[in-house]
């Protein structure tokens, strides 16, 4: 870190450390601590710099992406709290220092093991983006077995609790055979691992809510079902000995991955988009950003249990991909890039375009409160066109280094270039 940087850090901590008072029983303030170290209440002001304290650390480069906000909180609770009410540089400058030693240090990698409840596969393994899929089989059950029993008699729980807590653990292991886990190997303490291993999952998933709305896929025609027969997203987190469990709000599809599916989904691109997905952020272009966006705000808008909220969502994908960097005029612009990407005619283009102008003014309605209606065929063409424009975008990413580049192309062919 920055000498000036660590110094920031210093000043800040003296700065809290010095509004810091004893809690006091019906006197209510943002922040209370009680631990071994100490005690201590933070008032609204002080516990302001406090979280911009902690935003300071997060947004280091290095240690956003291995430690929670979680656990930089725990670490400035006991570090404020040692402190006490009379803070000195002779006394903070140390444990700054020490608390820096340890982040900068830190390369334990952790497998997390997430249990999707709707997906099922034939093959044993297949890696999307940096998730591997696995699935369950008694092999593959014993193995993660075998790996919890080590850890639990690796603790320090008496013998009798550790044999209980293993028999435990493997029954609850048998409830997902059959299932499929996804396997996330990363350097990062416990919760961040779960937090980002469950962002990458979710990335994984919005592949395949793409692919199963691809028209030409066998998979598609697998999936004219109802709303009801679409459940909720669950999954079961296992990271070292926790479990943690989420259910999501977004809906996802009964899906089973067939050896034959697998050639579907590298000729659609799929598996050049799981490329993208391996990448660092800084070694992405802006346009994979911008499709790796699109491909999100697509998946999450046919995961939506309603009807005005899928819309929206349709619209942000649109949006994704054709706002100019100037942002004004969105709709028109919208209008005239979806209307250039989805067809040849002059006489097309411009009913495309009047279509998603007018779909733009409902967008309009719903999110400023004019509450226009969103039929079923407004919907079902905004659907078909934002999944025809992602797949345009798949097959055509080469193309392009930035969104710009793709809106001065727009921009090029609406003035008749080739």
């Amino acid at each position: 870190m920055h000498p000036r940087k660590k110094e920031e850090i210093v000043q800040r901590l003296v700065k809290i450390a010095c509004q810091a008072e004893i809690p006091e029983l019906g006197k209510s303030r943002p922040k209370t601590y009680h631990g071994e170290d100490g005690i201590f209440a933070l008032s609204k002001a002080a516990y302001g710099d406090y979280i911009e304290l902690v935003r300071t650390y997060i947004k280091e480069e290095d240690w956003g992406p291995k430690f929670s906000e979680h656990y930089i909180r725990t670490a400035l609770d006991r570090i404020l709290a040692k402190i006490g009410q009379q803070p000195t540089r002779a006394a903070i400058d140390p444990l700054v220092d020490q608390f820096i030693s340890e982040l900068n240090a830190y390369s334990d990698e952790l497998a997390v093991y997430i249990a999707i409840h709707d997906l099922s596969m034939e093959v044993e393994s297949l890696e999307i983006g940096n998730i591997i899929l696995r699935k369950a089989t008694d092999e593959f059950l014993e193995r993660l077995a075998g790996r919890m029993d080590s850890i639990i008699h690796a603790s320090e729980k008496p013998d009798p609790a550790k044999k209980s807590l293993g028999n435990l653990e493997r029954k609850r292991f048998t409830r997902h055979k059959g299932r499929v886990f996804a396997e996330y190997h990363v350097v990062a303490e416990q919760k961040r691992a779960v937090e980002r291993a469950v962002a990458e999952c979710r990335r994984v998933l919005d592949l395949l809510w793409l692919f199963v709305n691809f028209p030409d896929s066998r998979a598609a025609s697998r999936f004219h079902i109802s709303i009801e027969e679409i459940g909720e997203i669950n999954m079961s987190v296992l990271c070292e000995n926790k479990f943690y469990a989420f259910n999501s709000r977004r809906r996802f599809l009964p899906f089973h991955i067939r050896g034959d599916v697998l050639g579907e989904m590298r000729e659609m691109g799929i598996f050049e988009v799981s490329d993208l997905l391996k990448k660092p952020d800084r070694m992405l272009t802006d346009f994979e950003k911008t499709l790796i966006r699109g491909i999100h705000w697509y998946a999450a808008a046919r995961a939506q249990t309603e009807s005005d909220n899928e819309f929206l969502n349709l619209v942000v994908c649109l949006e994704t991909f054709f706002t100019p960097e100037n942002k004004d005029p969105i709709a028109p612009s919208i209008a005239e890039g979806v209307a250039i990407v989805l067809a040849q005619e002059a006489s097309v283009r411009l009913g495309i375009k009047k279509t998603v102008k007018d779909l733009y003014g409902i967008r309009s309605g719903i999110s400023h409160g004019g509450r226009k209606a969103v039929t079923d065929s407004d919907l079902t063409w905004l659907r078909e066109a934002a999944l025809y424009v992602t797949e345009w975008m798949i097959k055509n990413r080469k193309q392009f280094n930035s969104r710009q580049q793709l809106c001065d192309w727009i921009e090029l062919k609406r003035l008749g270039g080739a």
